[in-house]
């Protein structure tokens, strides 16, 4: 056999291999259930940066939990106005991203939640108890990607 002949039907062998390769990853990595929670986990930490803080507000930290079919990604926020202030400006920013607001609960330690939902999206917004000696208001926001889940 010819070198150069040899030489290219070894480069076309080693082409080949790769073109397997690569579409075996293509298929079988979209259905690991690590991807699947990276997709998930990304798509819930997008829907939460998309939601806008207040004017002022600092970004604290942002993570992410996931187990079974649920996850949930908290972000972290403070700023130097009341929790009314937030209240007031998170009840217009949900609303434009499509979520509902599904009213408030007060908890025994006088803390209010505010719950807002959208298809296949549960929202809550809280503030955080600090000492008094904390001069900025701390607030999370928690969202939720539960499949199947309505309004």
């Amino acid at each position: 056999m010819n070198p150069v002949r040899k030489s290219r039907s070894g480069i076309i062998s080693v082409i080949a291999a790769l073109v397997v390769v690569s579409v075996f990853w293509l298929i079988y990595l979209p259905r690991t259930e690590a991807y699947k929670t990276y997709k998930l986990e990304a798509d819930l930490k997008k829907t939460l940066q998309a939601i806008q803080p207040p004017a002022g507000a600092r970004v604290g930290s942002t993570t992410s939990i996931h187990k079974g079919s649920v996850a949930i990604v908290l972000g972290t926020y403070d700023i130097d106005s009341g929790f009314e202030k937030v209240k007031e400006h998170y009840l217009g920013e949900f609303a434009r991203h499509g979520f509902v607001y599904k009213g408030e609960d007060k908890q025994a330690s006088g803390q209010v939640n505010v719950h807002f939902c959208a298809p296949g999206y549960q929202a809550t917004l809280f503030p955080l108890q600090f000492p008094v000696t904390v001069k900025s208001q701390h607030y999370e926001i928690m969202l939720i990607k539960m499949d199947g889940s309505t309004c």
